[in-house]
């Protein structure tokens, strides 16, 4: 019986610590250069549904480039609560 506690607690801290929790400043570069490499599934996964909605319909008005170009930088933040700025 220890030793199915033991093991679950150790299972219990690998599910635990994979999920990792990103700043909003990670999370918008993610954003913004996954709009700019047309990664949809990425985009998807890191906005909102009508803010996807949003970027994929003006998705299709930016011309294809090389996703090296992108110099995406944050160049101020701001976190009230639960919103970022």
């Amino acid at each position: 019986m220890k030793r199915l506690v033991i093991y679950a607690l150790v299972l219990l801290l690998f599910a635990c610590a994979e999920q990792k929790e990103l700043s909003p400043v990670e999370t918008a570069q993610i954003v913004a250069e996954s709009f700019y490499t047309k990664d949809n599934t990425t985009l998807k996964n890191h906005t909102t549904k009508e803010g996807y909605d949003g970027m994929v319909s003006i998705q299709n008005f930016v011309p294809d480039g090389n996703s090296n170009d992108s110099d995406f930088k944050i160049l101020n933040e701001k976190t009230d609560g639960e919103i970022a700025w």
